[in-house]
């Protein structure tokens, strides 16, 4: 694993201002792609009804429903952009990370921080609603586990969240940021901006402390392993048992009834 850089603070600012403008215009190019793609929305719309059956929304809710992939979509895309102008720059610093560990270590460890990303979230939950400030699950997401569980609306919502999201947000969030952050200003650095800025694009106030906690978990499990995949199996993970909880056991989940 290469050295921590010895910075000073003027300097480990300056390097993680710089990773984050990368990332968020590279973010923000990646959606106005993603958005100009002519009959995008269209095509995903006709996809879903083709593959999954009709819709049980509204047309209006429909398409706002399936609007949830284009985001990941634009993730990935901006993963891409990321390391293509990295590399036109000349501007990848030698990684931080260890060697990737054996596959039997890294099982153990993904297992683990599973436990830790699913247990960790819990607790938080319960320990902001005892203190007023309840956690709560984006409302789109409530409302489309509250319908029918063999919907179209939940296809969608799997597809999002169990393939596209992990595979997008671990791309850029840990396999770009987290990661160049960690090289620049070190790993106190990185899992401290990976991790907010992580929340913070999910645009879920009420959440932002899981989310917090789930970023550092995702770039835990990433640093200790040296595989990305690790990441995204933790990430896949904690998404399928959150999905599972909202629709066949909402009372356990912390909007639950």
């Amino acid at each position: 694993m290469a050295a921590q850089p010895r910075q000073g603070p003027r300097t480990a600012f300056a390097a993680i201002g710089g990773e984050l403008l990368l990332t968020a215009l590279a973010f923000v190019i990646a959606g106005v792609i993603v958005a100009a793609i002519p009959h995008l929305r269209t095509g995903l719309e006709w996809l879903v009804v083709h593959t999954f059956g009709p819709p049980t929304l509204t047309p209006g809710q429909f398409r706002t429903v399936v609007a949830i992939l284009l985001t990941p979509l634009a993730t990935i895309l901006a993963a891409v952009l990321h390391r293509q102008v990295a590399r036109l720059m000349d501007d990848e610093p030698a990684s931080p990370l260890p060697p990737p560990a054996p596959l039997l270590t890294s099982l153990g460890q993904t297992g683990l921080h599973l436990l830790l990303a699913v247990f960790g979230s819990y607790v938080l939950a319960i320990s902001m609603h005892l203190l007023g400030f309840p956690v709560a699950e984006q409302p789109l997401v409530v409302q489309i586990s509250r319908g029918p569980t063999l919907s179209p609306e939940v296809a969608v919502l799997a597809v999002s969240a169990l393939l596209l999201a992990p595979l997008g947000e671990e791309l850029l969030f840990r396999g770009r940021l987290f990661r160049r952050v960690a090289a620049r200003a070190g790993l106190t650095a990185a899992y401290a901006t990976s991790a907010l800025l992580f929340a913070a694009v999910h645009l879920n106030l009420q959440g932002f402390v899981v989310y917090a906690w789930l970023g550092l978990v995702f770039a835990r499990v990433y640093m200790v392993t040296g595989r990305l995949g690790a990441a995204v199996a933790v990430h896949f993970g904690n998404n399928a048992i959150t999905l599972a909880a909202l629709l066949f056991a909402p009372g356990l989940t912390p909007d639950g009834p």
